[in-house]
């Protein structure tokens, strides 16, 4: 046996070195966040979050309302029966020592443009970013296939499923290929087949090029109009009774900025909305008309298409009820690119 300098003998240990201290589960420093549009359709990504003391693996479950959903997986497709739901994600982080779970902050509730048509409402939804409900003609036997392409007939994706066409070959909008129906700003327009009702909402999404353009509208005379359109200033505005946007506008130059413009009126209100935010709010003057149709691309001053718009529209809708506040936001977000 070895001895020491005091004659003391001491053993060797074999294999030398302390053991290795036990391995601690993780530890969440950062909780996961979900990004993506909150709507039908559209995919919700989520990221795995921060974490201490190393990861091995990690494990995915969605919730709507508290309620399993999707699959093991960082990506989830909201369907139909998450709607008025908000969506959460529970991140599991495991390692040797253990799992631990972390949840990321809900989401704003799933929405549906076809929701606001659930109560049997009527009006339109025009979604031109597609073409399965594009043709090139009026009667509707000519598909759009290509960027560019005349559009003189269009279908709406709510119930009713209601056409808009245009029958003069050289007034029809052209479809381009990111999405659009590009307006000429000189004879360009689609009719529809809806009249205004004396409550309501119209909106669309788009990028409008210059000043004093209506986007849509019905109107029998100056006095008696329902209308979206950029006023002399570029501002958002609206024709609404016998009120006109010199009174009924936003504060904001929209010239050449896309973005969710909606408009909605009752008996005594009218309001503006600009990608989800209040923009105008004031008293309605008179009466609506109700026996003309809405015109999309230009004014309809008593079925003659006037006042042209330059413009780039991606969806169109109306409605003959007024949109609430939460309605507006999740039209805004349902519109907005992923």
């Amino acid at each position: 046996m070895p001895m020491n300098r005091l004659g003391l003998g001491f053993g060797l240990q074999r294999g030398g070195g302390a053991s290795a201290p036990p391995v601690v589960a993780p530890e969440n420093t950062v909780l996961p966040v979900v990004s993506g549009n909150a709507v039908v359709g559209s995919t919700l990504t989520a990221t795995t979050g921060t974490w201490l003391n190393g990861v091995d693996s990690f494990a995915y479950q969605w919730k709507a309302d508290g309620t399993n959903v999707g699959s093991n997986q960082n990506t989830y497709v909201p369907v139909s029966g998450d709607v008025g739901k908000v969506i959460t994600v529970e991140v599991t982080a495991s390692n040797a020592g253990g799992s631990t779970p972390a949840s990321s902050s809900a989401t704003s509730a799933i929405f549906d443009a076809l929701t606001l048509f659930a109560n049997g409402e009527i009006g339109f939804l025009y979604d031109f970013s597609t073409t399965s409900r594009l043709f090139q003609n009026s009667n509707g036997t000519t598909a759009v296939t290509a960027n560019a392409d005349p559009v003189g007939w269009a279908k709406s994706t709510d119930p009713t499923e209601r056409i808009s066409t245009q029958a003069t070959a050289g007034s029809r909008p052209a479809w381009t290929d990111g999405g659009s129906l590009t307006f000429d700003g000189v004879a360009d327009n689609l009719l529809t087949t809806l009249n205004p009702s004396a409550s309501g909402s119209i909106a669309f999404r788009g990028i409008v090029t210059s000043a004093s353009k209506v986007v849509i509208s019905a109107r029998t005379s100056a006095a008696n109009a329902v209308e979206m359109l950029t006023n002399s200033s570029g501002f958002l505005g609206a024709s609404v009774g016998s009120q006109n946007s010199a009174t009924y506008h936003g504060g904001v130059d929209i010239r050449g900025q896309l973005g969710v413009n909606v408009l909605t009126w009752d008996a005594t209100t009218v309001k503006l909305y600009r990608d989800g935010v209040q923009v105008y709010s004031g008293a309605r003057a008179a009466a609506i008309p109700t026996t003309i149709p809405y015109r999309i691309g230009a004014r309809n001053d008593n079925g003659t298409p006037t006042t042209f718009a330059d413009a780039g529209v991606y969806q169109a809708l109306a409605l003959n009820r007024v949109m609430t506040p939460d309605e507006i936001a999740g039209l805004t977000e349902y519109w907005r690119p992923p």
